[in-house]
């Protein structure tokens, strides 16, 4: 390989000499540096700077974080399940066959099981209630949407920024009172 030498002090004269540092360069063209020391008593030197640890956070930002990230979300969508399941037919699992469906979709999403209990026993604590919500849909539609909910102001612009990126509108004018519930009807989204 390649080697340059820089010098301090003259090799001719033992004492005024203070070492060499070599830099070699590898096939990858990565210098790694040795120093040597002439004096009897001092050890030899080697370090590569340049390559120990530098790629460790950068593989934990790019890869783990995203994982997590994505992990979360559906975890915290299946905690919402839990709290619908709950609220409609109880917190026991044998009496109530949609919140244990909803268990064992946790379980295959490997959900850990203190924050399915958890779940379980904060929908049963929390004062979840009703609400109603009117959304001008597209053609001048309008909807009506029941929606279950602890904190309202929270859920208010969840929905606000979720109708804002669709290009929809919650008015501020209320129409809801002119309505007369005569049945009910489920729709689920795919995709």
């Amino acid at each position: 390989g390649f080697y340059s030498e820089v010098t301090r002090g003259s090799l001719a004269n033992p004492v005024m000499s203070v070492g060499c540092i070599y830099t070699r360069l590898s096939p990858l063209l990565r210098p790694s540096h040795v120093l040597l020391f002439h004096h009897p008593s001092c050890a030899i030197h080697a370090s590569s700077a340049t390559l120990a640890g530098h790629n460790k956070w950068s593989k934990v930002k790019n890869v783990k974080g995203p994982k997590d990230t994505a992990r979360s979300l559906v975890f915290q969508k299946l905690t919402m399940m839990i709290r619908f399941a709950v609220k409609e037919g109880g917190s026991n699992p044998h009496l109530n066959t949609n919140l244990a469906n909803i268990i064992e979709v946790c379980r295959r999403k490997n959900m850990p099981k203190g924050s399915i209990e958890t779940a379980i026993s904060g929908a049963e604590k929390t004062k979840s209630m009703y609400h109603l919500c009117g959304i001008r849909g597209p053609g001048g539609s309008s909807l009506y949407v029941e929606i279950l909910t602890d904190n309202l102001k929270r859920t208010s612009n969840e929905i606000r920024h979720i109708l804002n990126k669709n290009g929809l509108v919650q008015p501020q004018e209320c129409w809801l009172a002119s309505l007369q519930e005569v049945g009910e009807g489920h729709a689920s989204l795919t995709g």
